[in-house]
């Protein structure tokens, strides 16, 4: 196997790893904040719920008007990832055939609270942005979760926002 393969499918295999181990499949974040970390509930428990998003702003809605929560989500192929693991010295041919292939994608659920109704229906003022991540994207990016940060931030400053149903391919996101 050539050695920057092997270099990038660990590196994609440390990312995988970190994001299930601690759970970071499915979390809600406050953009507004300085740091990014998953929002917790009183028994530090990620929250995954939309419920719980509700009950906090119930609890304390005028903290938190003006701010953009975000639901994130990662999903991974792991037909593909199997491939793309499997791939053997090399084999550029078999490499051509998945380079294309969405090996994992982000969705971006954002939600801007603005009205005293929406703590009651989410769905009033919320935008999409979901990103696609294909295997050629893995050589040209180092995957750590301070990535979906940065991307993120880039999304929010650029305005970039997909329907529900579509995505854009990360390479078609300029990040500098």
């Amino acid at each position: 196997m050539d050695k920057s393969y092997s270099k990038i499918y660990n590196n994609f295999q440390k990312f995988i790893n970190k994001i299930n181990n601690k759970k970071l499949d499915n979390f809600w974040i406050i953009s507004d904040r300085s740091d990014f970390k998953p929002l917790k509930d009183n028994d530090n428990n990620i929250i995954t719920k939309t419920s719980n998003i509700t009950h906090l702003l119930h609890n304390k809605f005028d903290y938190y008007i003006n701010k953009k929560f975000i639901n994130i989500k990662i999903k991974f192929n792991s037909i593909l990832i199997q491939k793309f693991k499997n791939l053997q010295n090399w084999n550029k041919f078999e490499f051509n055939k998945i380079k294309d292939k969405g090996i994992f994608i982000i969705k971006f659920n954002i939600f801007i609270i603005s009205d005293p109704i929406i703590p009651n229906n989410f769905s009033n003022n919320i935008k999409f942005c979901n990103v696609k991540y294909n295997i050629n994207d893995l050589f040209n990016i180092t995957l750590k979760f301070k990535s979906i940060e940065v991307l993120l931030r880039f999304i929010l400053d650029k305005n970039i926002f997909t329907s529900l149903d579509e995505h854009i391919n990360y390479s078609d996101i300029k990040i500098k």
